[in-house]
């Protein structure tokens, strides 16, 4: 059988720009040496193609110590010339000099707030911005956000940091998800409070510190461990108050169940869009009573697809609880088969 093929963003056309796409663009950033690492590359793209960079980038790991600012900080004269002498980089003085300053400015954000990653990602509130592009020509090359985050930085003596930079860097980090929807987008994959199919069970555990993780109780081949928490904000902070339970194979999660009082349902529903894009499908269905003593049941159904990933909200209107159920493949198929 022949596998399904790949639909991607339309900028990705040569091998490590399909590779760069597959693996990295638009999937959050937390780590700080791999944020400066995109900021120093973001700002030597400037006037130039993102291909031309990535042809670069393992040149440039070699000549900036592997993007450590602690040691960048430190070059002098005869480094920056030796690095304009490297064609395998970009000979540009003004952006030499720029990494040099950046990495100074980069340790006073790290000394600030604890990490730059906190700095940065307090522009999107701690979480990525999922916009869900019908076409590359609905991308901005800027944001009200990038706006702000390049005049914050221009402010603390950041070069090369225009709005424009910094927004494709928010893309670039994942602080915003500007994948097609006809894409197949690993960044893309849905989540519970930034926990997505696909994590492991550590990330659950950092995220929700009341976490209960346990051996499955039944034998299948589909999971072999849960997560449980009786009472997450979904959302974040002030979110909807839901329960959770992940279900997880070889310390990887592949399926997820949320509960949450029918109450909230036209909030969750703002928030899954708003989180996942428009659902493929909004239904309101009519389910036939099975005798006599029964009455026509009202479900309500929003239905999102990506690749082999699925989420679906399900409410039976006339019933005190709503949920929504997250599956990489056909896990919820799968879980129930008992060995």
């Amino acid at each position: 059988m022949r596998g399904k093929i790949r639909t991607r963003c339309g900028w990705a056309r040569n091998s490590l720009a399909i590779a760069y796409h597959d693996r990295e663009w638009g999937v959050p950033v937390k780590s700080d040496r791999k944020l400066f690492e995109f900021l120093i590359l973001e700002g030597a793209q400037a006037g130039l193609s993102w291909d031309t960079i990535l042809a670069k980038r393992e040149n440039y790991r070699r000549a900036f110590d592997g993007f450590d600012p602690g040691k960048i900080e430190k070059y002098g004269a005869r480094k920056k010339k030796q690095l304009m002498q490297n064609p395998g980089i970009v000979r540009n003085r003004l952006k030499i000099e720029a990494a040099v300053v950046n990495a100074r400015c980069f340790l006073a954000l790290q000394e600030e707030f604890g990490s730059a990653s906190r700095y940065f990602w307090n522009f999107v509130d701690g979480k990525p911005v999922a916009r869900r592009r019908r076409s590359l020509a609905a991308v901005p090359a800027r944001t009200r956000i990038s706006d702000a985050l390049s005049k914050d930085l221009k402010r603390r003596g950041f070069k090369f940091v225009g709005s424009t930079i910094m927004y494709a860097f928010m893309q670039a980090v994942g602080m915003v998800n500007d994948h097609t929807v006809d894409c197949f987008s690993p960044a893309f994959a849905f989540d519970v409070n930034g926990v997505r199919l696909g994590s492991k069970e550590i990330d659950v555990k950092k995220t929700f510190p009341s976490v209960h993780c346990k051996e499955l109780e039944w034998g299948t081949d589909a999971a072999d461990r849960r997560c449980d928490d009786a009472r997450i904000p979904l959302g974040g902070a002030g979110g909807v108050e839901a329960k959770v339970t992940f279900y997880l194979k070889a310390g990887v999660i592949r399926g997820f169940d949320l509960r949450f009082d029918i109450k909230e349902l036209e909030k969750v529903k703002a928030l899954l869009k708003k989180r996942w894009g428009a659902p493929i499908a909004e239904v309101t269905e009519t389910i036939g009573a099975r005798s006599k003593e029964q009455k026509d049941r009202q479900v309500f159904k929003m239905r999102w697809e990506k690749g082999e990933d699925r989420a679906i909200l399900s409410a039976q209107l006339e019933k005190k609880r709503a949920s929504v159920e997250g599956e990489r493949g056909n896990f919820f198929r799968e879980v129930y088969k008992v060995k």
